[in-house]
């Protein structure tokens, strides 16, 4: 059990510290082009990083279920590396549909793994709710300002 929470500890703080360092340069790019996104259109070019951020967060969630999942395969839990990317990813996004498990011994990791998911999530919708609110912010202010 031990071994369990030391390991999945450790691929819980691998998974958050990639996150939060792949979070990094999506939002240094948002501030980055804030002129343009400050300038009119407003909606079409909130709606554009709507969409960057969305998919840099899967780009995120992908790289975070990759780590479990190598680190499920490389402890020989799974026969192949399509059955533990489906159980990393099913557990991260605490779906969990059951049809492929761990060995009963290793159920622990799986659960530590599903909290994983529910924290970077969790984080990854609050930055980008937090930097669409900001530039979202800066429009409304700058259109406010007299020309």
């Amino acid at each position: 059990m031990l071994m369990q929470i030391g390991l999945g500890a450790l691929l819980l703080v691998i998974t958050t510290v990639t996150a939060g360092a792949a979070a990094l340069p999506m939002m240094r790019f948002f501030r980055l082009r804030n002129a343009w996104l400050s300038r009119e259109p407003h909606d079409l070019k909130l709606v554009l990083a709507m969409i960057l951020a969305s998919l840099w967060m899967l780009f995120i969630i992908t790289a975070s279920v990759t780590i479990w999942a190598t680190g499920f395969r490389l402890l020989g839990l799974f026969d192949t590396m399509e059955q533990s990317v489906y159980f990393s990813l099913t557990v991260f996004t605490t779906l969990g549909f059951g049809d492929v498990l761990l060995p009963q011994q290793w159920r622990i990791l799986g659960v530590i793994a599903a909290v994983n998911g529910l924290l970077n999530v969790g984080v990854l919708t609050a930055i980008l709710i937090e930097t669409l609110r900001n530039i979202r912010r800066r429009q409304m202010r700058d259109h406010k300002e007299p020309r």
